[in-house]
């Protein structure tokens, strides 16, 4: 806020600044829009505040949404102007992160960005743009074939996309072909392009999935998966 001139919209737990947030967590008691100072609770936040020239005290707006299936969360954002942005507009902002949220975790547990091959800086640096480039080349590629897939099965009840699972392994298979194939490389794109033609999955609107437990959530696919990866040698394509 003070150095990029940005504005925030992140989601807050229920026992973050509870004096606050208590009654939005409430769906009964009303509320639905505040605004209030908050100030750092640590000593050691409070010195960093004064070391970079930060403000002691800023002002942010908490706002409650309720999801589809009832549940109420809380976000908290530095936009205060009401008229700018209403409370029930934060819903869809707020959904809007949602890809940002799902690249984040194949990056992490599909492409297993985090099980470095190596430990010094330049390994780990190879590791993440190894695994940028693989992630954009699979956009890329998955773009023009689901754009394909689109216009050729208008009416079908569910719209088909290229299945992730196959695509990302596919171009992992066929990277280095491509990077360092003498001749012409169109019949490796080819193959690429039929492997992930024949591969599809349904695309199916409002999907819902109830969001683990405390206890469910120490075991999700997700967690084992990055568990896993972790605790075995990274493969090299």
């Amino acid at each position: 806020m003070t150095k990029h001139k940005a504005d925030f919209l992140i989601r807050t737990k229920s026992i973050t600044y509870k004096k606050y947030t208590a009654p939005l967590f409430d769906i009964t008691s009303g509320v639905t829009d505040i605004v209030v100072g908050i100030s750092p609770t640590t000593k050691a936040v409070k010195e960093l505040c004064s070391k970079e020239n930060l403000p002691q005290t800023i002002q942010v707006r908490f706002v409650q949404v309720i999801l589809p299936d009832g549940e109420v969360e809380v976000l908290v954002t530095s936009v205060l102007d009401k008229e700018l942005l209403t409370h029930q507009e934060f819903k869809e902002l707020y959904f809007k992160r949602w890809g940002i949220e799902t690249f984040y975790e194949i990056l992490k547990n599909r492409l297993s960005l985090e099980n470095f091959t190596g430990t010094s800086v330049l390994a780990i640096q190879q590791d993440f743009y190894a695994t940028m480039f693989i992630s954009n080349l699979e956009t890329i590629v998955a773009h023009d074939i689901n754009q394909e897939l689109r216009d050729k099965e208008p009416t079908k009840i569910h719209q088909q996309k290229v299945n992730k699972s196959i695509s990302f392994n596919t171009i992992k298979n066929h990277a280095f072909e491509l990077l360092f194939l003498d001749g012409n490389i169109d019949k490796a794109l080819d193959t690429i392009y039929q492997l992930l033609k024949t591969n599809k999955v349904s695309i199916r609107p409002n999907r819902h999935f109830d969001r683990p437990t405390k206890d469910e959530g120490k075991i999700t696919k997700a967690i084992k998966s990055s568990a896993y990866q972790k605790r075995r040698k990274k493969m090299i394509f």
